[in-house]
Parts: structure tokens; C-alpha cells; sequence
């Protein structure tokens, strides 16, 4: 076996490791030995064990850094998996509870209770072509209305048929970017010629008022001929009945002839079941107008009105005079006043067949 090296003794301070006293090899040392006192060689084991320790704490400190490093990147990373996780879930949870509300409550209601989103602002469809074309013509036909009642006639027409209204802005819209539209549509409507029908065909049936000195109001039937214009019937009527129109109208059948339609308005009188059921007794087709549409039986107005303008230049005394001036406004309006829309003849004269602007033979 070998013997321990012997141990180094440098003056009184023994030596057992060089390595750990942090000196020279012995070999290096050896010569300086005996010179180097006791208390630096103390005073540098000292500072080379305080340097030891000072390495190897900041070797731990380094080490507890990258694990604590470590350590935060992994929460942060499980955090953000359970963030995600919470998202999912509450999206998931929304979901089936707007499809739970959406079968309790309506869609409004749904809306405003789950409502995460800012709502954007909706704007309407615009109106079709045929709208603002329909707008002009009932404008056209009626100048003096104003943009309500236009709107009140529009929808009350169109609501149910095609699930279409406006409004009275609409309207006022339509009728200041179209004026020239609308003049040019009255001015086709006063000049257009009819379609030319066979005599006899349709009649147009309507009352009207007169007034005589004292006041009280006098009331009379007017039925006219689409065809040729011709006042059929214009009698003072002693009451407003049904009956006494049925009377009036089987005296003009007599007269005149069957005709096949009747046209009307909607006169509580004019169409009652009594009254329609002596139509059909006659075999007479009734047609009545639309509600506020005065233009569809617009012969039968145009003829009040040409008779109300005859009246209004005598002053009436009593129903006597009436029936008397009645008579005579008939016999004008038939044998002496030309139309315009028969070729500048009288009512009489299509009635009867006659041209007077036909080429005489020879």
C-alpha cells in the first residue's frame, strides 16, 4: 500500500489541500513558502471561500429565475387555454338560449333582450315604377286633393290586392319631382277619345241635389247612356227609396230598352238588396265603383254637372218649377248641345243613328 503524502507545513499555518485553499501548485509555491506570513494566507482563504460561496449562489439564483421563467410561461399558457375554454363555452350557452327565447318570445322581444350587437340602421325598399305611375294619375284625376287624401285612395286600393301603401311624404315627394308628369297625364285624360260601344249597352245611374229659394233641398235621378251621351231619365223623386228608384228605372227599360250593365256608385240606395233585387228581376248586371273613385263613373258626373251649371242660371220656387226645368234642361242637353267626344253631334242624334256630316248621295 502506499504511504499519505506528507503534509505541507508553511510556517505555523497547516495546508491539507491546495486546491481548496485556492493557491498555486506546491511545486510553484514551494520556493516562496517560508516567506508568505500566516494571516494573508488566511486573508485569502477567506476571500476565495467568500467568492466560492458568492458563485454558487448566484448559480442558484440563475437557476430559480429560469424556473420561475418557466413556471409563468406555463400559468400564462393554461390561462389562455381557460379563457378559451370560457369563451366557447359562453358563446355555446348564448346560443342556446336565444333559441330557447326565440320559441317563447317574438322576434322583437328576442332582439331586445339579447342584443350584443349595435343594431344597423335599416332603410326601406324602394317603391316600384308602377307606384309613382299610379300616384300621377290619381293626381291627375283628382287636382285639387291634397297628399293625405291621395295616400287614403292609394292604399285603400292597393292594400289588399298587391300589399302595398305610401305615405303623405311619399306622395308630396312624388308630386314635386313630377310636375310636369302630371300635367302632361291631365292633359291625355281630358283629350282621350273613348272606345267606341254599341247604344244601349251601359247605363250610368246617380242622383243630385237641387235647392230652391227657401232653402230646401230638392232631390232627382239622372240615368245617362255611355254610348251616345243621351239623358235616358232626369225626374224629380218625391222620396229617397228604393222602390221609387226601381219605378223610375222600369219606367226608362220600357221606354228605352233593356240594357245590360248599370253602373253606380255606393249609394246606401243604390245598393241595397232591394234595389239589386229588382236589377236582377229586370236582368240587369249591376256595377258599382270603388269606394272614393268618382272618376269611374264619370259620364253620369260630367252630366250632374253640366245640369247643376243649366239650374244655377234660373232660381227654383218650388218642385213644380223643378220638374219644369228639369224637362227643359233635357231637352237642351239631348236636341241642341253638340259633344265633343260623339264628332260634334247631339246625344239624340248618335242615339237615333243619324250623321248629319255624312256625304249625301247625289
Amino acid at each position: 500500500m502506499s504511504e499519505p503524502a506528507p503534509e505541507q507545513v508553511v510556517g505555523e499555518v497547516e495546508v491539507r489541500s491546495w486546491h481548496t485553499a485556492g493557491l498555486l501548485k506546491p511545486s510553484m509555491l514551494k520556493p516562496a513558502l517560508t516567506t508568505i506570513e500566516p494571516a494573508l494566507i488566511l486573508k485569502r482563504l477567506w476571500q476565495q471561500t467568500l467568492s466560492i460561496e458568492r458563485a454558487s449562489d448566484r448559480r442558484w439564483l440563475r437557476f430559480s429565475d429560469n424556473a420561475s421563467r418557466k413556471m409563468r410561461l406555463l400559468m400564462s399558457m393554461r390561462l389562455r387555454q381557460l379563457g378559451a375554454w370560457c369563451r366557447w363555452t359562453c358563446r355555446a350557452i348564448g346560443c342556446w338560449l336565444k333559441s330557447f327565447l326565440a320559441t317563447l318570445y317574438p322576434r322583437r322581444r328576442c332582439r331586445r333582450i339579447l342584443h350584443h350587437q349595435p343594431r344597423a340602421k335599416i332603410f326601406a325598399h324602394p317603391k316600384p315604377k308602377w307606384v309613382k305611375h299610379e300616384l300621377i294619375r290619381f293626381k291627375a284625376l283628382m287636382p285639387d286633393a291634397g297628399c293625405r287624401t291621395i295616400a287614403h285612395h292609394f292604399n285603400r286600393q292597393w292594400k289588399s290586392r298587391r300589399e302595398m301603401t305610401v305615405s303623405k311624404t311619399y306622395v308630396a315627394e312624388i308630386c314635386r319631382k313630377h310636375q310636369y308628369l302630371i300635367l302632361e297625364a291631365r292633359r291625355k285624360l281630358k283629350h282621350r277619345v273613348p272606345r267606341p260601344i254599341p247604344c244601349n249597352r251601359i247605363w250610368g245611374c246617380d242622383l243630385l241635389v237641387k235647392t230652391d229659394r227657401q232653402g230646401h233641398p230638392h232631390l232627382a235621378l239622372a240615368i245617362l247612356d255611355h254610348a251616345s251621351r243621351a239623358c235616358l231619365r232626369l225626374q224629380r223623386l218625391p222620396d229617397k227609396s228604393s222602390w221609387t228608384l226601381l219605378q223610375e228605372l222600369v219606367q226608362a227599360v220600357k221606354r228605352y230598352g233593356q240594357p245590360q250593365f248599370l253602373r253606380t256608385d255606393n249609394e246606401a240606395v243604390l245598393v241595397s238588396r232591394v234595389f239589386r233585387f229588382g236589377l236582377w228581376l229586370l236582368g240587369i248586371r249591376q256595377q258599382r265603383i270603388e269606394p272614393g273613385c268618382p272618376w269611374q263613373n264619370g259620364r253620369a258626373e260630367r252630366f250632374i254637372g253640366t245640369v247643376k251649371r243649366a239650374l244655377d242660371s234660373d232660381s227654383i220656387a218650388d218642385e213644380e218649377n223643378l220638374t219644369h226645368a228639369l224637362r227643359d234642361v233635357r231637352q237642351w242637353y239631348n236636341h241642341d248641345r253638340p259633344h265633343d267626344h260623339v264628332q260634334g253631334r247631339t246625344p239624340a242624334e248618335v242615339w237615333a243613328g243619324i250623321d248629319v256630316f255624312a256625304a249625301k248621295p247625289g
